[in-house]
C-alpha cells in the first residue's frame, strides 16, 4: 500500500485581467485621477491581516485579495485643500488612509468618512458642515467609529456640538469660528487634551468636568466668569482674550484646583482690581501670565501694541456684545520709586485706584511682586532687575530706603539751582535785549500788529511762541500759531519755573516760556510776545525789564463787534473744512486771533451749540471788560505806548515807530538795526 500523502491539485491561474478593474475604479471616482494622484502620500506597505468584513464593492480588503489584485502598497495620507470637493464617496476605495486633510472645500455630508475605519487625523475646516460627524455610522455592527485622534473642523456652520462619546479616543478638537454657544457632548471624550472654542458665542464654561484637558482656548466669546474649571487637574494652557471677565475670584484656590497650570492669557477683559492678583501668589506652577488691555494695568486709554496674544485672532471676528479695548503694555523699567509700608504683602492701602492711574509701571511691579514665579509678563520677559525693582518698591531694604530718600533731596536741589540759573540768565540777557510786550482786551488786534512788525522786519524782530492747553483751531499749525500740549505737562512746566508769565482763562492755561525768549534772544532779535493784562504782574518781577505797550479800542462797542466777527469766522471754517484755511487766513487779517478767552471744556467757543452765541460774546465782552480795569488798575502811567486801535494800518504804524526807536537805544550786535 502506497502510504505516500498526495499533493492537491495546484490552483487555476486567475484569468481576469487587473487593470480592467482598476480602469473601472477610475471611471467611478467622481474626481480627476489627476488630482487625486497628487493629494495621495505617504506609501506604506499593506497591512497584516485584518477582519475587516466585506464592503459595498464586495472586495474584503484583507492582504491576500490586495494580492490578488497586485496590490502592495497602500497610501496613509489625502490632501486636496481648496479643490471644490462636495462629494466624498471617492473615499469608499481608500479605506487605509490615515491622515485626510480637506480643508476650504464646500463639503458638508461626511456620511463617506465611515468607511475609513484607519483615520487618525481630519481636517474639514472652511467647509459647510452644520453638525460634528453626526453623519458618519459604522459599517457593521460590530465595528466601532473610526479612531480619530486629532479632528478641525473650524470655520464651519455648527451651531452646537453634539455627543462626540463615539470618538473617545479624540486628543485635539478644533471648533473654532462657528456658532456655537455652549459646551456640550464632550464628557466621553476621555483621551481629550486639547480644546479650541475660540471665535463663538460661548458665554460660559461647562461640561468638561474631569476631562484632561491640558490646553482650552476660548479667546474672543463672551465670558464673563472664569467658573467652572475647578476641575480641570491636568490644565495648563488657559487662553481667554478678548471676553468681558471682570473678576479673578473664580480662579481662587487654582493653585489646589488646577495645580499645573503655567500659562494664562486673559488680556482684554474688564479686570479692575489689582488686588485680585494675590489670587496667584501660591500658583507656584505660573510662569506666563498676560493681562494687557485691561483696566488692571493702570491706563484710562489703551494704546496699541505689536501683536496679537496667542497669534492668530483678528480684530473683525468680535462676537456681538463686546466693549472693545486696545491694548497696553506696561513699562518695567525703574522710575522714580515710591516707598510704600514695610509689608510683604501690600494692604489695600497701598493699592489705592490713583496710584496704578498716576504711575504706569505700578502695575507691572506690583504684579511682579505679588507672583515672583512668573518670567513672562504680558509677552514680555520678566527679568532680574524687574524682581528687584519690585521689592526695593513694595518691600525695600532700609539701605534702599534712604538711598531713595537721599535721591529726591539731590533732585529738589538740582531744580533750585536750575531755577537761579535761569533767573541770572534772564538777568544778563535783560542787559543786552529788551522784549517788547503788547496786552490788552481781547478782538483790539495785538496779535496783528505784531506779526506784521515781524513779518515787515523779520531780522529785527521775532515773535515768542505761546503755549496753550486748548485744542488747536481750524488751520491753526502746532509751532507756529501756539504750542498745543497737555494740561498736565505745562503745569509741571509751570511748577519747574519754565514760563515768564503764564495765566488761566476759562479753564485753559496760557503762557510765554523762557526758552521762547531765549530762541529769540539767541537770533540776535527783539522779542516781540503778545500776553493779558493778567500776565504783567509776572513779567514786572521778573529781570527781562520789557518795554510794555497798551493796545486797546475806541470803546466796548468796537471790541463786540470785533469779537463777533471773530466768532463768525471760526463757525464758518468748522462748517466748510475745504475753505478752512482761507477762512483762517481772511480772519487772521481781519482782526486778532486771541485765544485766551476761549476754553477747551465747558465754556470754549468749540464746545457751545450754535444757538449759544449772545452767551459767548457777552463772556468774551466780560473779560475785556476786566481787562480794562485791570490796566487801569495799574496805571497807564506804567505802559510805555498806548495805542488805540481804531485804524488797524494807524495803529500799526504808530507801533512800528515806537518799536524802531526804542531798538536804536538797545546794544545789539545787528547790521540791520544800526541802519535805524
Amino acid at each position: 500500500m502506497d502510504t505516500t500523502t498526495a499533493l492537491p491539485p495546484p490552483e487555476p491561474e486567475l484569468t481576469t485581467d487587473p487593470s480592467d478593474d482598476i480602469e473601472s475604479r477610475i471611471a467611478r471616482l467622481p474626481i480627476p485621477f489627476e488630482l487625486l494622484v497628487r493629494g495621495l502620500s505617504c506609501a506604506t506597505a499593506a497591512p497584516p491581516l485584518m477582519e475587516l468584513g466585506d464592503d459595498e464593492g464586495g472586495t474584503d480588503g484583507r492582504p491576500e485579495d490586495l494580492a490578488k489584485q497586485g496590490i502592495t502598497t497602500v497610501f496613509t495620507k489625502l490632501s486636496l485643500p481648496a479643490q471644490g470637493l462636495t462629494d466624498l464617496s471617492f473615499l469608499k476605495n481608500f479605506k487605509y488612509i490615515q491622515r485626510l486633510e480637506l480643508p476650504g472645500n464646500g463639503i458638508s455630508n461626511v456620511e463617506p468618512l465611515s468607511h475609513l475605519p484607519n483615520l487618525v487625523h481630519l481636517d474639514l475646516s472652511n467647509n459647510k458642515l452644520t453638525s460634528v460627524l453626526e453623519d458618519i455610522r459604522c459599517v457593521s455592527p460590530s465595528q466601532t467609529i473610526p479612531a480619530l485622534e486629532s479632528l478641525d473642523l473650524s470655520r464651519n456652520q455648527i451651531q452646537r456640538i453634539g455627543d462626540l462619546s463615539r470618538h473617545k479616543y479624540l486628543k485635539r478638537l478644533s471648533l473654532e469660528r462657528n456658532l456655537i454657544m455652549s459646551i456640550e457632548g464632550l464628557e466621553g471624550c476621555k483621551f481629550l487634551g486639547e480644546l479650541r472654542l475660540g471665535h463663538n458665542g460661548i458665554s460660559k464654561i461647562t461640561g468638561l468636568d474631569d476631562l484632561p484637558l491640558k490646553k482650552l482656548d476660548m479667546r474672543w466669546n463672551r465670558l464673563t466668569c472664569l467658573s467652572g474649571l475647578s476641575r480641570l487637574h491636568e490644565l495648563t494652557h488657559l487662553i481667554a482674550p478678548h471676553n468681558a471677565v471682570s473678576s479673578l475670584s473664580s480662579l481662587a484656590g487654582c493653585s489646589n484646583t488646577n495645580p499645573i497650570l503655567s500659562h494664562l492669557d486673559l488680556a482684554h477683559n474688564l479686570l479692575s482690581d489689582v488686588a485680585e492678583l494675590s489670587t496667584f501668589k501660591d500658583a507656584t506652577s505660573l510662569r506666563s501670565l498676560v493681562l494687557k488691555g485691561n483696566p488692571i494695568t493702570g491706563r484710562g486709554e489703551w494704546e496699541e501694541e505689536d501683536g496679537e496674544s496667542e497669534a492668530g485672532s483678528s480684530a473683525n471676528q468680535r462676537p456681538a456684545g463686546h466693549t472693545p479695548h486696545g491694548r497696553t503694555a506696561a513699562s518695567s523699567s525703574s522710575s522714580s520709586v515710591t516707598l510704600l509700608p514695610n509689608t510683604r504683602t501690600p494692604s489695600a492701602a497701598t493699592l489705592s485706584p490713583s496710584k496704578p492711574q498716576s504711575d504706569p509701571t505700578f502695575y507691572r511691579l506690583f504684579t511682579i511682586f505679588v507672583i515672583p514665579h512668573i518670567t513672562s509678563l504680558d509677552n514680555r520677559p520678566v527679568t532680574p532687575e524687574d524682581k528687584v525693582a519690585a521689592v526695593n518698591r513694595f518691600d525695600p531694604p532700609s539701605e534702599v530706603r534712604d538711598a531713595v530718600l537721599h535721591a529726591e533731596w539731590t533732585a529738589k536741589q538740582a531744580k533750585l539751582y536750575a531755577r537761579v540759573l535761569h533767573n541770572d540768565m534772564a538777568e544778563q540777557r535783560g542787559g543786552r535785549l529788551r522784549p517788547i510786550v503788547l496786552c490788552g482786551p481781547s478782538g483790539v488786534g495785538k496779535r496783528t500788529i505784531a506779526a506784521q512788525l515781524a513779518a515787515e522786519y523779520p531780522h529785527v524782530f521775532g515773535l515768542a511762541v505761546s503755549h496753550t492747553t486748548r485744542r488747536p483751531r481750524p488751520g491753526e499749525e502746532d509751532g507756529v500759531h501756539y504750542r498745543f500740549v497737555p494740561k498736565m505737562e505745562m503745569e509741571e512746566m509751570v511748577e519747574r519755573g519754565e514760563f515768564v508769565e503764564s495765566v488761566t482763562l476759562f479753564g485753559n492755561m496760557y503762557g510765554t516760556s523762557v526758552g521762547e525768549v531765549d530762541r529769540v534772544a539767541e537770533e540776535g532779535k527783539i522779542c516781540v510776545m503778545s500776553v493779558e493784562v493778567e500776565g504783567i504782574a509776572a513779567l514786572s518781577r521778573s529781570n527781562l525789564r520789557p518795554r510794555y505797550v497798551y493796545v486797546t479800542a475806541p470803546n466796548i462797542e468796537v471790541i463786540s463787534t470785533r469779537l463777533q466777527h471773530r466768532q463768525r469766522t471760526m463757525n464758518s471754517a468748522r462748517l466748510s473744512k475745504s475753505q478752512m484755511q482761507t477762512n483762517f487766513s481772511a480772519f487772521e487779517s481781519a482782526v486778532e486771533d486771541n485765544p485766551r478767552t476761549d476754553s477747551a471744556q465747558g465754556h470754549s467757543p468749540d464746545h457751545l451749540q450754535p444757538g449759544s452765541l449772545d452767551n459767548e460774546i457777552l463772556q468774551w465782552i466780560e473779560n475785556a471788560q476786566r481787562s480794562v480795569a485791570s490796566a487801569q488798575s495799574i496805571g497807564m502811567d506804567f505802559f510805555d505806548l498806548v495805542v488805540v486801535n481804531d485804524d488797524v494800518n494807524k495803529a500799526y504804524l504808530t507801533f512800528r515807530d515806537f518799536a524802531l526807536k526804542a531798538c536804536r537805544g538797545e546794544a545789539v550786535l545787528n547790521t540791520e538795526l544800526a541802519n535805524f
